[in-house]
Formats: C-alpha cells, structure tokens, sequence
C-alpha cells in the first residue's frame, strides 16, 4: 500500500476547464481499488476546497499553508 497525494489547482481540476478529468477519476478509483490511500494535498483553507473534491473519496486532507491535517 502507498500514500499518494494530490494538489487541486492544475493537477486535479483542470485550469482552463475547472472540472476533474474523467482521467482523473477513472485513477483515482483504481488506486483505491488497489488499496492505496489517496489525499488531497493543497494551500488552500479548508472552506475553499470546492465541493467537486470534498465529494470524492480522499482518505484525508493536508492543508500545508495552515500546517493542518486531517
């Protein structure tokens, strides 16, 4: 098993897009499938997370500008 972390801006949601790449969920699930833990990791505060991650599975967040995780 391994911990993967992942940014939001320009690496989950697109910039020119602001969406998530089906791409992107279709990795998503098949590393937790393969049982691996996925994280957000990410600047932003925790009320600026949009609710299009806040949805996913993440098995937890670090909010890296706070000094905060979760």
């Amino acid at each position: 098993m391994a911990a993967l972390f992942f940014d939001i801006d320009d690496t989950l949601i697109g910039g020119l897009t602001g969406t998530i790449p089906e791409s992107a969920l279709e990795a998503l699930k098949k590393v937790k499938e393969q049982g691996h833990e996925i994280f957000i990791n990410t600047g932003r505060t925790i009320c600026s997370i949009p609710a299009m991650i806040k949805n996913l599975d993440f098995d937890g967040y670090l909010w890296v500008r706070n000094i905060f995780s979760l």
